[in-house]
């Protein structure tokens, strides 16, 4: 693992994010939230509804990774 890993304090990298993208998107919750019908839920402006933030691929790259 890499576990303590220092990489971004001292490089400035960031793990990959893309295989944490690609997990929730494709094999998990999918990028909109839905109704138990089906449908969409949208917000107050008629917008779909993000099942997750960007603040989340960043969390779930780290653990995926093993960045600590």
């Amino acid at each position: 693992t890499m576990l303590g890993n220092r990489a971004f304090g001292e490089s400035g990298t960031f793990p990959d994010e893309n295989y944490a993208r690609e997990i929730m998107q494709l094999f998990t919750i999918g990028l909109w939230e839905m109704n138990l019908d089906g449908t969409f839920k949208v917000d107050s402006h008629g917008n779909r509804i993000n099942t997750y933030t960007n603040d989340d691929i960043e969390a779930f790259a780290r653990i995926w990774t093993g960045w600590d």
